[in-house]
């Protein structure tokens, strides 16, 4: 029996959060299990996230004012592998 690959939202860290604005930006991610997930999609070049797109991440919830906040990507798991690094 193989698992549910589940995907979710999570809050991406911004290397460089703008005056006023986010501090993080809500990306698609799958959940492997635990709390890693794998972020999906295209880092946009506007904002820098703080972790790479397809980079495996650790997620950790925080609670502020008595409330669980979203997940939030905290430490990166394994970073991206290109295919020519595979064939190696």
């Amino acid at each position: 029996m193989t698992a549910e690959v589940k995907l979710v939202t999570i809050l991406m860290p911004l290397k460089w959060p703008m005056a006023g604005g986010d501090e993080a930006l809500p990306v698609k991610a799958f959940h492997l299990g635990g709390n890693h997930y794998r972020v999906l999609g295209k880092q946009p070049n506007h904002n820098r996230w703080k972790f790479p797109a397809d980079a495996v991440v650790r997620c950790a919830r925080r609670q502020a004012n008595g409330a669980m906040q979203p997940l939030v990507a905290v430490a990166l798991v394994s970073p991206v592998v290109s295919a020519r690094d595979q064939a190696d």
